[in-house]
């Protein structure tokens, strides 16, 4: 498994090797859109178990879908994961979020200093806000590729 936190698939689950596939294509975002219990948190980790990527499962969590919980989230999933040199200013996000009002600047910074393909797998991505999708978007055209690719799970309210 190159991805941490990957959660586990139950007894007598499809394989969706088409899916798969699509999903390690090169593009720096992927969005599976589609009703409850459809697959897509499967299908992603079913993505997370053949890919060569690394980086992290994250799980958006309630009240986690504004920009500047999602990016401490994030940071902190990428440091307990190793995937953070020492001098990362990730590593102290929850400190520099107290004080900067620039979730995203210190994203960009934290991922630019990082060498390497990394992948982050979104799961609950409809808690995401509209200001941190923006964001996200923003932020995957800025870092230069292929430094991230981000695989989201969203379902519809």
């Amino acid at each position: 498994m190159s991805l941490s936190a990957v959660p586990r698939a139950g007894v007598g689950v499809l394989a969706r090797p088409r899916l798969v596939a699509a999903l390690d294509d090169a593009a720096p975002l992927v969005v599976l859109h589609a009703p409850m219990g459809y697959g897509k948190t499967v299908a992603m980790a079913q993505w997370t178990r053949s890919t060569a990527y690394r980086g992290v499962w994250m799980r958006v969590r309630d009240g986690g879908g504004e920009p500047r919980p999602f990016v401490q989230q994030l940071a902190a999933q990428l440091a307990d994961a190793g995937l953070l040199d020492d001098g990362n200013p990730l590593r102290t996000a929850a400190e520099t979020l107290a004080v900067d009002d620039d979730p995203w600047g210190l994203l960009a910074r934290g991922l630019r200093r990082r060498t390497g393909p990394l992948a982050v797998a979104l799961d609950d991505g409809d808690r995401l806000s509209e200001a941190t999708v923006r964001g996200l978007v923003d932020l995957l055209a800025d870092v230069p590729e292929p430094s991230c690719a981000s695989p989201s799970a969203a379902r519809p309210s």
